[in-house]
């Protein structure tokens, strides 16, 4: 193989041990006969034994004779220690065809030597005509045949002719170049082997000076020959990309090939995508490449060829990907985030890798414009949340190794897919978004929020909404009525505490914006209080009534509840949601204070009493609850009156058995206490339900309740008696009240 490389045995000058006679024959002519030469290996001995001594003698080599490149002038000492400019005529040596064409690789090789030699005179001696002349005659004698010892011999010569020329090939690259480039094109294997060989000597000689001319037609046809159907012409080129990867890194500035690995990144060849990702991870963050103008498509490409079954190839193309990382921040954002957006939904035998590179490339450009950012939130987001959680293919092996690897890769994808999210959060101090934005965010997030997605779905889905209405609450209310309907839905009880939480955090966002937004609640929530149909509804009607009565507040709820409940028509679903709303009242930690201020009677609660009391005459079981829970015991009097007076059905007296039972609750502890006072009404009232009742459980228990009032007078905490208190019991018991009060 003609590949040059370090150390290659070439035809030399005579031995060092004739050297110093050459020397003294230096000293008083000004030639040197040259021995014989014979082959061997020229090492650093020669150069270490002449050069300390400092004297120099310019030696060229006769007619016919090729010394490596670089030892083309050697020093050699002078006797006389006087320098010696001996440069010798060299004849003109013109290798025939018929030498380029024999049969034989070393007169073909020896040939080209000839050709070498002539191309070396032809600059030494600054004659341009020459060097054209040689390159003209070489070009027709491969384009004038179609011998292929010959064309072989006229490669070989070409590439003799840039070791020749040098780093003075500028001039001449086009006529050197035409004829391999030609060859490298043919349909006999052989010839493209021996183009790609040229090539590589021609590309190994001139070095940089093939960057700024010839660069890009010399990397179409390695791209092509990287795909040849011929193995040997593959693995040819190999050597010749590499070659040309050092080249160009070598260079201080690199071509513009973006358009060129844009056109090639499609591309379904294992080879080919090979050549490509190579070429992407050599030239990313060279400004001078062109690569951050056509990132878009080589990215998207790049994605595609991530499903290679060739692993080297996919090993290529993910390096390619993590390089092309740095032309990110001079690429289009704006353009860019979509495309990798889409990554992420797509599926393949290497989704984890689709998804992971996607993600890493996301969280890179995101900081990058936050302008590109927030008009690209509702793509990515989309694509966050349509990521299957569980992303990975289980994978039915033994091998726990595997399955921990699998498990790893699965964490990964979580975590990134977390701080992408992360990044896409908006700043409600900073950031604007559009209106129709922020539309487009909400449609999105709240298909997500329902109990048949994962819980880190709803839960990412539920800050979304709070996130945007925070930022757009002005211009979204026309939103509010199906946003609240929806996050309404989504609170499931069976669900773990976080999503509820979140669920209310977010209800209660809404609601509280404003009195449009608040009324607009409890037309939702009375709608849903309307639609019970199961032990499950209620329960979770009552549990979002009172985690709002506890972060809103639970008088201003009822009492609107109330306004809307008197002028509802009278049905069964009217009185469903009283006896709930009812039942709440009566226990729930969360409506303390109200339960309190109904019993202190302060003017305004009276008002507020009479509001929730017209509500609740159409369940007059309620009625009577409403009335003992606000100390009006002569009004519970006379509504046990009027149950005692209607045409009681089981339902009526299931109701007075719940309110037995309800009265047994800690919620009426304080009634009970006061049955030690003996208020005439309510001891009326309590007895005209026993009345009512048949016996049964709940008519035991109230009787029971009722034997227990003391038969002497009643305690009365006003009299002279209680007052004979000591003024220090009495701090006392003060402070041990305002501390349950707080």
């Amino acid at each position: 193989m003609f590949f040059t490389v370090d150390g290659l045995t070439t035809t030399t000058l005579a031995p060092p041990s004739t050297l110093p006679a050459l020397v003294e024959t230096a000293t008083e002519q000004n030639t040197v006969e040259i021995p014989e030469p014979k082959q061997e290996t020229i090492g650093c001995e020669l150069e270490k034994e002449l050069h300390p001594l400092g004297t120099e003698a310019v030696l060229k080599c006769p007619d016919g004779f090729y010394f490596e490149e670089g030892y083309q002038n050697l020093t050699v000492v002078c006797a006389n220690e006087t320098t010696v400019d001996w440069i010798p005529e060299i004849t003109e040596c013109v290798a025939t065809d018929d030498q380029l064409g024999d049969k034989l690789y070393e007169k073909r090789k020896a040939a080209a030597l000839e050709v070498e030699v002539r191309a070396r005179n032809a600059i030494v001696n600054n004659n341009s005509s020459d060097a054209s002349l040689l390159l003209n005659d070489l070009g027709n004698a491969y384009h004038g045949s179609n011998s292929l010892n010959l064309r072989k011999g006229v490669l070989l010569a070409l590439a003799a002719a840039a070791i020749g020329f040098s780093q003075n090939s500028g001039p001449y690259l086009t006529e050197l170049l035409e004829p391999i480039l030609c060859a490298a094109t043919e349909s006999d294997s052989r010839l493209r082997y021996f183009a790609c060989e040229a090539l590589y000597n021609v590309a190994k000689a001139v070095r940089g000076v093939l960057i700024d001319t010839h660069f890009v037609n010399l990397f179409v046809i390695v791209g092509k020959l990287n795909s040849d159907v011929d193995q040997n012409v593959r693995s040819g080129t190999e050597l010749l990309d590499r070659l040309l990867r050092d080249i160009v890194l070598e260079a201080e500035r690199a071509p513009d090939m973006g358009a060129l690995l844009r056109e090639r990144v499609y591309a379904i060849d294992s080879n080919a995508r090979s050549f490509v990702a190579g070429w992407i991870s050599v030239l990313s963050g060279n400004p001078h490449a062109g690569l951050s103008a056509v990132l878009p498509g080589l990215v998207d490409g790049l994605f595609n060829a991530l499903t290679d079954s060739n692993k080297e190839t996919h090993s290529l193309v993910w390096t390619a990907l993590e390089s092309a990382l740095q032309e990110a921040p001079r690429c289009d954002v704006e353009k860019m985030i979509p495309i990798v957006s889409q990554q992420l939904l797509k599926t393949s035998d290497v989704v984890w890798t689709q998804r992971y590179l996607a993600l890493i490339w996301l969280r890179a450009l995101l900081p990058l414009k936050k302008e590109a950012t927030v008009k690209a939130t509702p793509v990515v987001l989309e694509a966050l949340f349509k990521l299957p959680e569980d992303e990975l293919t289980n994978t039915n092996s033994g091998d726990s190794t595997e399955q921990l690897r699998q498990s790893k890769k699965k964490r990964e994808v979580k975590d990134l897919s977390s701080q992408v999210n992360t990044l896409l959060q908006f700043d409600s101090t900073k950031d604007e978004i559009p209106q129709e934005t922020a539309i487009r965010l909400l449609k999105i997030t709240c298909p997500f929020l329902g109990p048949d997605k994962p819980v880190s779905k709803r839960l990412a889905a539920f800050e979304w909404v709070i996130s945007v209405f925070r930022l757009k609450q002005d211009q979204i209310e026309d939103e509010v009525p199906w946003l609240m309907l929806q996050v309404f839905s989504a609170i499931n009880l069976d669900e773990n505490e976080r999503v509820r939480e979140s669920g209310m955090a977010c209800l209660t966002e809404i609601a509280n914006l404003n009195d449009k937004t608040f009324d607009t609640f409890i037309e939702v929530l009375y709608s849903s209080l309307n639609e019970i149909s199961a032990r499950s509804d209620r329960q979770k009607v009552a549990f979002v009534v009172r985690k709002l009565c506890e972060k809103l507040d639970g008088e201003k709820i009822y009492l609107k509840l109330g306004s809307r409940l008197v002028h509802h028509q009278e049905t069964d679903a009217k009185v469903a949601t009283i006896q709930l709303l009812n039942l709440l009242l009566g226990t729930a930690p969360e409506l303390y204070n109200f339960r309190r201020k109904l019993r202190e009677r302060p003017q305004e609660v009276m008002e507020n009493f009479n509001t929730v009391w017209k509500a609740w005459v159409s369940c007059p079981v309620s009625s009577l609850c409403l009335a003992l829970l606000g100390k009006r015991y002569q009004l519970a009097y006379s509504t046990v009156k009027t149950l005692a007076e209607m045409n009681l059905n089981s339902a009526h007296l299931g109701e007075i058995d719940r309110l037995i039972q309800l009265l047994e609750s800690p919620g009426f502890t304080w009634l009970r206490f006061e049955l030690l006072e003996k208020p005439h009404a309510l001891i009326a009232s309590l007895r005209g339900l026993l009345m009512i009742l048949p016996q049964s459980k709940a008519f035991d228990l109230l009787q029971k309740r009722l034997s227990l009032i003391p038969s002497e007078a009643p305690f009365n905490s006003n009299s002279a008696d209680s007052a004979r208190i000591s003024p220090e019991d009495h701090e006392l018991s003060k402070i041990l009240k305002s501390k349950l009060e707080v």
